[in-house]
């Protein structure tokens, strides 16, 4: 009779059917860390150093490919939007020889297109493409003379020309942050990423993207147009209009260029124009009007963040634009808030809070996010 195998039991001990409870996976951030050092150190097409681009890539996305800010285009590391790609793609062309210059119509659908393309949220090529708008800015600055060009372009790029956003990338390579070019090992460089960016209703109308006019102010009130021209591929060329004066949106029609502008008349008592859409800068730019009690011509407040305004506070000698921050930006904090105080335009103030200002002595107008 032919004897039967003894089956093998194995012996290990089973997890419990009760044992249920989820299990903490650690998750090694100085890993990713490395990740991201070598892909810059490949791919980064400026003259800015390896470390600085890192802490800027940390600011904009917290090293996440698929970081998305609700009501922008922004993609991939870089965080960059569909107007900085049109932007390097017009000085790209610029800098060849008049004969080989492609028209501007082309030039946008071309890069509408490859911003939209799973190609854009690739690591390497995200980079690539926002470093090289970064170098381009730099180009123009030098060219122009300028003697600070990296320090000027990072304002062309960041939107707002306070110099907070450059001096943080400066942090990762200087004094006490020096420590970023150590040891790859360990958590030490992601705890100073992680230092960077921590800060110690009524009725609203839209337009998309058409000529709007709002009375701004309260007794005493100004009517201020938001006028378009010049259409290439999705952008217009973008003006405000008041006293009978036509003046580009930021200064200069390079400057002024956009697409995907909300423009909204808020307010009930003290009424305001606020825009925001995307230009030639790295960030959702925007300002809001208004014509306060006392002041002697509409008072102006510009803003740049990576998504639109939520919140506009409005009180006769005060004006407050509060943004929701999804986490991302140069700031853990959930808002970053802008301040204006009437008739101290230079005095304008930014900061990150942890929860929303008082609306007490306010009339708080929630913001439509879409434009429509």
């Amino acid at each position: 009779m032919t004897q039967k195998k003894a089956v093998k039991t194995h012996k290990a001990k089973l997890t419990p059917i009760s044992n249920t409870e989820p299990e903490e996976v650690k998750v090694d951030d100085s890993a990713r860390l490395r990740e991201i050092r070598a892909l810059v150190v490949a791919n980064n097409r400026s003259l800015v150093s390896t470390d600085i681009i890192i802490c800027q890539i940390y600011m904009e996305s917290r090293f996440d490919k698929d970081a998305h800010a609700q009501g922008s285009s922004a993609r991939g590391l870089m965080q960059l939007l569909k107007s900085p790609v049109k932007e390097l793609a017009r000085l790209n062309n610029l800098a060849k020889p008049k004969a080989e210059r492609r028209p501007e119509q082309i030039l946008y659908t071309e890069a509408d297109t490859f911003h939209d393309s799973p190609e854009f949220v690739d690591e390497a090529t995200n980079i690539q493409t926002g470093t090289a708008y970064l170098q381009a800015l730099i180009n123009k600055h030098a060219s122009a003379g300028m003697p600070a060009a990296i320090e000027e372009a990072y304002k062309d790029y960041r939107g707002v020309r306070n110099g907070i956003y450059y001096s943080k990338g400066r942090r990762c390579q200087t004094g006490e942050q020096s420590r970023i070019d150590a040891s790859i090992e360990g958590d030490g460089q992601m705890r100073i990423l992680l230092g960077i960016v921590s800060f110690g209703a009524a009725s609203v109308s839209f337009a998309m993207p058409v000529v709007k006019t709002c009375s701004v102010g309260g007794v005493r009130h100004q009517n201020v147009s938001v006028i378009k021209d010049a259409k290439v591929a999705s952008t217009y060329l973008y003006y405000l209009k008041q006293d009978g004066n036509r003046i580009p949106f930021f200064g200069t029609t390079e400057q002024s260029r956009g697409d995907s502008i909300l423009v909204q008349c808020a307010g009930k008592k003290l009424r305001a124009l606020i825009v925001s859409g995307e230009f030639t800068a790295n960030a959702l730019q925007g300002f809001v009007v208004t014509y306060a009690p006392g002041a002697s011509s509409p008072e102006r407040m510009d803003f740049a963040e990576k998504s639109r305004p939520r919140w506009l506070y409005l009180a006769p000698r005060e004006i407050i634009v509060v943004f929701s921050t999804s986490g991302y930006g140069e700031t853990s904090a959930p808002y970053v808030a802008y301040r204006h105080a009437v008739g101290t335009s230079n005095a304008d103030t930014i900061k990150a809070l942890n929860e929303l200002p008082s609306p007490v002595g306010f009339e708080v107008v929630k913001l439509a996010q879409q434009a429509r």
